[in-house]
């Protein structure tokens, strides 16, 4: 009977260990399953948070740089040039409108204006409308003084200009076409004093033969006066 009880309490005992070891083996499982939804969970939202250069969001690109104002402006064609034609006219040959913004800069890289006078001598329509016959009415340059490094003008057939005095000590100028115009006054040309070299020997100033003797050269001027026509 004592043999009996004792095998009974030694089985339930050898089966609450093995019920135990489960248990334990079961929770320790359950355990790493928990940890690796934690550490996957930590994972993701570590992605989340920082996601890899190749999955990162499109960067904004900086607006657009506005166009920089002209800090040299002299103001606009028309401002600068009063004769509202003639502001035109210059203004298409530097290819741009007559209300824009005129730089300092750009007046000077300015070395010739040859559409201002009537090109028709072989009666060849003019091309710009605002030039040449347009420009019958013209009687000053006013305006023209900002484009210092005038090399070439010419103002051939604008029988009403009769001023020049807006090229006046304009050094670089080399040659003035002054054709069939009612310029007779030279004396703006003559105020400066030109470097005389093989290449520089002076203002060289084309009139008619009609014109030539009515002419006002200044005493000691580099200009050199030619007729033509």
């Amino acid at each position: 009977m004592e043999k009996s009880r004792y095998g009974a309490i030694k089985v339930v005992s050898s089966m609450m260990v093995c019920l135990s070891l489960m248990l334990i083996g079961g929770c320790s499982s359950g355990g790493e399953s928990t940890g690796a939804a934690k550490s996957g969970g930590s994972a993701s939202a570590s992605a989340t948070t920082n996601p890899s250069p190749s999955e990162s969001s499109p960067s904004v690109s900086s607006p657009t740089e506005t166009e920089k104002p002209v800090t040299d402006s002299l103001g606009t064609y028309y401002d600068v040039i009063k004769d509202r034609t003639l502001a035109e006219c210059v203004a298409s040959e530097m290819w741009a409108k007559p209300t824009d913004q005129l730089s300092k800069k750009k007046a000077e890289s300015v070395t010739d204006l040859t559409v201002i006078g009537v090109l028709n001598e072989y009666n060849m329509p003019d091309t710009l409308p605002s030039c040449g016959i347009a420009l019958k009415h013209l009687t000053n340059l006013s305006g023209l003084e900002v484009f210092t490094n005038l090399k070439i003008i010419c103002l051939d057939h604008l029988t009403n200009l009769s001023d020049i005095s807006a090229l006046r000590g304009m050094s670089k100028l080399a040659i003035v076409s002054l054709k069939d115009t009612a310029v007779r006054d030279l004396t703006p040309l003559g105020a400066v004093k030109h470097v005389r070299t093989r290449d520089d020997r002076g203002v060289s100033v084309y009139v008619t033969h009609a014109m030539y003797d009515s002419m006002i050269v200044p005493k000691n001027s580099d200009i050199i006066l030619w007729k033509q026509g």
